[in-house]
């Protein structure tokens, strides 16, 4: 500044523009008024006396307006916040922060209470409004709030305009569009109130007509199909909405038609939605010819993928016999018309409702068969879910080989998985390695035909692979295999896992030691394991040791439970010793006493176990003894 030499003048200038820069970018200052360059009023002081003779002498009325227009949007950025600090009008406010979070204009939003209406608060407040874009932006906010009231403040601000607000040419000015229609169609459809979202539609409607015939009260012209949407996407909701879902569509249809609009008439939005609305409704017959209505009518859309993917979802989970084959139907039409509505392409999730359909009905060859095709043709690459649907189709349908095809379904999926992970950097539809629900399903199927063998070998493999970490129940699973294997060993070797568990516990303390501590269910499974093989002692010695490890309760808590008891009972009614009957009846006075010291109801001797003391006693010609369990039963109203 002192080496260009410049004056007093070209002081103030710099200081001027700076003062309005910094008055338009961050709000009105403390000591300075905002300057209104769209003003008329020049008197308007600014901190020089200087700056405001040179914003009258240079500045013309036009390039005034221009330059208005130019920063009207840096002002609308700041509107909502200087409304949310502004106290109100006339000495009025301060009950901003009563507003739900998330709405413009908190003074307008209370100036709209239904309960208070006050037309002198409400049209100064709307005088603050710019224009119908602020207008609709600050409604839609409030649609969009957590405000339960909101429809009805919305209403209030549309009616208030409709009756004291008229259109008119001045730019600016407030007036009924449908675009503010839209917004109080669509907060209460957010609402599920269906009712009022169609009456304010039934006006919209009304408004129109009376537009196009030139009588008064028009105004209003409908531009596309978002408001019967919106009140279809509310009436869907409902518990009777397939009816007037289908009413509006055929609505819809007709004004399109009669008006020559085609942006009146649904698109693949509003049939997805009816569809959809005719399927929870217990339709599904009229939801499938409505379907096919668009695939024969060339007045409507053509489905999508979306749209098959409807009514596959729904046959998937009906009982009706013949639901795999109209799934299957479904999915071959879907493939032929891919040829040419590529839109119509059958993705994963059409391909799993039709495994799930088959799941449901037992269908385990036909299922792979389906899963076989995916993979060859490629087009499609399975997800777990198609993996997990077939797997317990096999299960369902009870054969032999069922754990067989099981294992080897899981040795397809993680081939895949590293043939995907080489061809596409890593990414796969799944984890590196199939996910845990895979190897439980699998588990569980060599589990219930024991074959323990296969399954610790199975979850050695899972330990070795960092990713995957079994839980407790994949152990379960393999301690209940041993249990019911043929193999000598087989408590020996539950035994051993449940002892490894135990020392990966304390090995690994905190949240990971957790996955492997062993529960009530590990413990049943390995008393089992020798009370199934006549070795009644030691499979109350598990019993005994289950209990200490209940007391010390340091991260799992096994406590044992009916079953627990019953199946040591169960080994000492079928065991030679001597004192067999002392101990089933010390073992039932044992359940009742911590049932009720202890309060733990899962312990409370149940029919079962009182069976399995009388059957030791009579099966040891003891008569008068079997009272005494008897009575029990009596006394703890057991029926």
């Amino acid at each position: 500044y002192q080496m260009a030499g410049c004056s007093q003048l070209a002081a103030s200038l710099i200081v001027w523009c700076l003062l309005v820069f910094l008055t338009e970018s961050f709000g009105p200052p403390s000591l300075c008024p905002r300057f209104e360059l769209g003003s008329s009023r020049r008197q308007q002081s600014l901190c020089s006396p200087l700056s405001s003779k040179l914003s009258e002498g240079i500045w013309s009325q036009e390039e005034d307006d221009d330059l208005a227009t130019s920063r009207t949007d840096r002002r609308r950025r700041y509107t909502a916040r200087w409304d949310n600090n502004r106290s109100g009008i006339n000495g009025a406010g301060g009950g901003a922060k009563e507003t739900p979070v998330g709405v413009f204009q908190p003074y307008l939003f209370q100036v709209f209470d239904p309960k208070q209406k006050d037309t002198k608060k409400r049209a100064q407040a709307l005088a603050l409004i710019e224009n119908d874009r602020v207008l609709t932006s600050t409604l839609s906010s409030w649609a969009k709030s957590r405000a339960s009231d909101a429809p009805e403040r919305c209403y209030e601000v549309l009616d208030h305009l409709r009756k004291h607000h008229n259109s008119s040419g001045r730019r600016g000015a407030l007036s009924v569009n449908a675009f503010l229609y839209s917004v109080v169609i669509n907060a209460y459809a957010k609402r599920g109130r269906a009712e009022e979202a169609e009456s304010v539609l039934r006006e919209v409607i009304e408004r129109s007509v009376a537009n196009a015939t030139g009588s008064q009260g028009g105004g209003i012209i409908m531009k596309n199909n978002y408001m019967y949407n919106s009140v279809i996407g509310a009436w869907y909701k409902t518990k009777d909405g397939a009816e007037h879902c289908n009413r509006l569509l055929t609505e819809m249809e007709r004004l399109s038609q009669s008006t020559g609009r085609k942006e009146l008439g649904p698109d693949i939005g509003t049939y997805n939605t009816v569809l959809n609305a005719l399927v929870v409704g217990g339709r599904l017959e009229e939801a499938e010819c409505l379907l096919r209505d668009m695939l024969v009518d060339v007045n409507k859309l053509t489905p999508n993928n979306l749209s098959f993917n409807c009514i596959l979802k729904a046959w998937s989970q009906s009982s009706s016999s013949d639901a795999p084959e109209r799934c299957r139907r479904l999915l071959d039409a879907m493939k032929q018309l891919a040829d040419e509505r590529r839109e119509v392409t059958p993705n994963v999730v059409s391909h799993g409702y039709v495994l799930g359909a088959y799941e449901q009905h037992a269908r385990a060859q036909d299922a792979e068969n389906l899963l076989r095709e995916m993979i060859s043709t490629g087009t499609v690459l399975p997800s777990a879910q198609c993996f997990s649907s077939v797997m317990k189709a096999w299960l369902a349908s009870g054969v032999d080989e069922a754990p067989d095809r099981c294992l080897r379904l899981l040795g397809v999926m993680e081939h895949l998985s590293v043939r995907f992970r080489k061809r596409h950097n890593g990414d796969a539809p799944w984890t590196k390695h199939p996910p845990i629900p895979l190897y439980k399903i699998v588990l569980g199927a060599l589990a219930k035909v024991g074959r323990g063998q296969e399954a610790e070998t199975l979850i050695l493999q899972m330990l070795r692979k960092s990713k995957i970490v079994p839980d407790v129940e994949c152990f379960n699973l393999v301690a209940a295999a041993w249990s019911k294997s043929d193999a000598d060993d087989a408590p020996e070797r539950c035994r051993r896992l449940l002892d490894g568990m135990m020392r990966m516990t304390e090995k690994l303390q905190g949240g990971r030691g957790a996955t492997f501590a062993p529960n009530t269910e590990t413990y049943n499974a390995v008393i089992d394991a020798f009370a199934s093989r006549g070795r009644a002692k030691e499979a109350e010695c598990v019993l005994r040791d289950m209990q200490m490890a209940a007391a010390k309760a340091d991260i799992s808590n096994p406590l044992p439970d009916a079953v627990s008891f019953a199946t040591v009972m169960t080994a000492w009614s079928k065991s030679d010793a001597d004192d067999a009957r002392e101990r089933c009846l010390h073992l039932l006075d044992e359940m009742q006493e911590l049932s009720m010291v202890s309060g733990n109801q899962r312990v409370e001797a149940d029919v079962p176990s009182y069976k399995f003391v009388i059957g030791a006693l009579a099966d040891r010609w003891q008569p008068v003894e079997v009272q005494h369990p008897i009575q029990s039963m009596n006394t703890t109203a057991v029926p």
